[in-house]
């Protein structure tokens, strides 16, 4: 009946349990592996404790096949590792002279662990490392620099213009006297915008100022006086309107 009980406990664990098949120590100069395999993919975690020299990593539900198995080590950063069997568990024990850091990663299929001891002031666990890579259209510090710089470069020659554009309207403002769309003796310097409003595309009526006296004039397609607001000079406005209406159509609707 024991011998049964026995069965039965050792054969719930092996239900629910992941066994090793294969452990195997790699030393290196600056470190050393422990690679174990599993005969099916191990999503456990790891517990830690440390006494003294000793440090012991405890495998949650990982069975192994033998009672103990004992390696010895040259490297300087261990002495030996240890495997024991605890029921549904295996320990992990690290004789260490001196303080060690510990890495532990699962392969992609989860089928093999690899812990990695290093010598280091403090020891720390991992139970995995995924390395987790930049967004791609994540902005490094070298682009940041380089969008700077070629948007610095823009503004510099967008101002670069302005300034062009505003010497040159000084220039011609100058040169023709004040007025640098009509001219210093065109007879539509006098003329003064009070107030305009579209009526379409391509009319609109504007109230203009020319001579002391204020028009309502229609200005587009065809240029027509609507009403004047005080007596005289209208023929000479009429005159002026047929003779630079277009003129000042387009110089408006800039």
């Amino acid at each position: 009946m024991r011998f049964l009980w026995a069965f039965l406990l050792f054969l719930s664990v092996s239900l629910h349990a992941t066994q090793v098949v294969t452990q195997t120590v790699y030393e290196n100069p600056d470190h050393i592996d422990l690679m174990l395999t599993f005969d099916t993919p191990w999503s456990g975690k790891i517990a830690r404790t440390k006494k003294g020299d000793t440090t012991v990593l405890i495998l949650d539900k990982v069975t192994f096949p033998k009672k103990e198995w004992h390696q010895k080590s040259n490297s300087g950063i261990v002495d030996s590792v240890t495997l024991d069997a605890l029921n549904d568990k295996t320990a992990v024990t690290l004789a260490a002279p001196s303080p060690v850091q510990i890495d532990a990663s699962k392969t992609i299929d989860k089928s093999g662990l690899r812990i990695r001891i290093h010598k280091a002031p403090a020891s720390t666990l991992h139970e995995e490392v995924h390395p987790i890579p930049a967004p791609a259209d994540a902005a490094t510090p070298k682009d940041t620099y380089s969008f700077s710089a070629a948007f610095l470069k823009i503004m510099l020659v967008l101002s670069g213009l302005i300034a062009l554009l505003w010497f040159l309207k000084k220039w011609m403002e100058k040169k023709s006297g004040g007025n640098w769309l009509f001219g210093k003796n065109d007879e539509t310097s006098q003329i003064k915008v009070i107030s305009q409003k579209p009526l379409d595309m391509k009319n609109r009526v504007v109230l203009l100022r020319y001579e002391e006296r204020e028009y309502l004039v229609l200005l587009g397609e065809n240029n027509l006086l609507l009403d004047r607001f005080e007596e005289g000079e209208e023929a000479a406005f009429e005159k002026l309107l047929q003779k630079r209406g277009k003129k000042l159509g387009e110089y408006l609707e800039d």
